[in-house]
């Protein structure tokens, strides 16, 4: 956003959701830029939001089974391999019909360790 980006004072944020707004004004025009910090679980959060709605998506999901983030029921840890495909799968095919026409989602995921095998997570979640 540049130089004329400001977070809220403190009092201003709240849980769940928090609006940032910043307004340039100029000479010729009054710009406004709204975005929005959603904080809770993708799974539900992801299908509140409107069709092609977003432009850009920049995420490195939760591990598999690999990182406890403290959290009942989160995505990842705790689950078998195919309910964590099936959790991102369904995340990330609400994030894409939200994302706008002239978007971009952008998912860093890699293959990892689970024992002596290689796991390919980065080419099971692009076939579902």
């Amino acid at each position: 956003m540049g130089g004329g980006y400001n977070q809220p004072a403190a009092k201003d944020r709240a849980i769940g959701s928090t609006n940032i707004q910043t307004e340039r004004k100029s000479k010729e025009r009054s710009i406004e830029f709204f975005d929005k910090v959603h904080i809770g679980d993708a799974r539900f959060l992801a299908k509140r939001l409107a069709t092609e709605s977003v432009d850009v998506t920049i995420t490195s999901p939760p591990y598999f089974d690999m990182k406890d983030y403290g959290r009942p029921n989160q995505i990842g840890f705790g689950q078998n391999y195919e309910e964590y495909l099936s959790d991102l799968s369904a995340v990330f095919t609400e994030v894409f019909r939200a994302t706008k026409s002239s978007g971009s989602l952008w998912i860093i995921v890699d293959t990892f360790r689970k024992g002596q095998e290689v796991v390919p997570l980065p080419f099971d979640l692009a076939t579902r």
